[in-house]
C-alpha cells in the first residue's frame, strides 16, 4: 500500500483544535502561497533515513523521515506558541491514522531555530522532527 506521508502530516496539524483555532487550514507542504494571512504553518521532508534491504527485497522495517515544521506570525511571541503547540502534538507520538500508516515515534529532532523575514515582515520559528515510519 501507499501512503501520502505529507497528506498524514497535513491531517495531524489540522486534526488539532488549538493549532486549528489560532490558523483555521492556513497549513502548507513546502510553499505557502502569496499574500497568505499569518498565523499559518508550512512544512517539507528535509532528509531521510537509510532503509534496511536484503539482495532480494526491503525488509519493512520502520525508516525515519525528517520533518521541518515552520510557523509563521506577526509577532515573534505568537510563532513561538504556534511552535510550541506542534511541539507538544508530536514529541512522542505514536499512533496508526486513517488509511493504515502508522508512526513507530515521532521525535523532536532540534531546538527552534528562530527568524526574521524582513521583506514579508514576518517571524518564522522552524523545528526539525524525526518520524519514524
Amino acid at each position: 500500500m501507499t501512503y501520502d506521508l505529507g497528506e498524514t502530516v497535513y491531517q495531524k496539524l489540522a486534526g488539532v483544535v488549538t493549532i486549528t483555532s489560532l490558523i483555521g487550514t492556513r497549513i502548507y507542504p513546502i510553499k505557502m502561497p502569496d499574500n497568505v494571512v499569518y498565523p499559518a504553518i508550512s512544512f517539507q521532508f528535509i532528509s531521510g533515513m537509510p532503509r534496511v534491504h536484503t539482495m532480494s527485497n526491503d525488509t519493512g522495517n520502520p525508516y525515519g523521515v525528517r520533518l521541518q515544521i515552520s510557523c509563521w506570525a506577526e509577532t515573534i511571541t505568537e510563532a513561538r506558541d504556534l511552535q510550541e503547540l506542534v511541539r507538544a502534538e508530536f514529541q512522542d507520538y505514536t499512533g496508526t491514522f486513517i488509511g493504515g500508516l502508522t508512526f513507530q515515534r515521532i521525535f523532536t529532532e532540534s531546538e527552534a531555530l528562530e527568524i526574521y523575514s524582513e521583506s514579508a515582515e514576518v517571524y518564522q520559528v522552524t523545528r526539525d522532527y524525526l518520524l519514524w515510519v
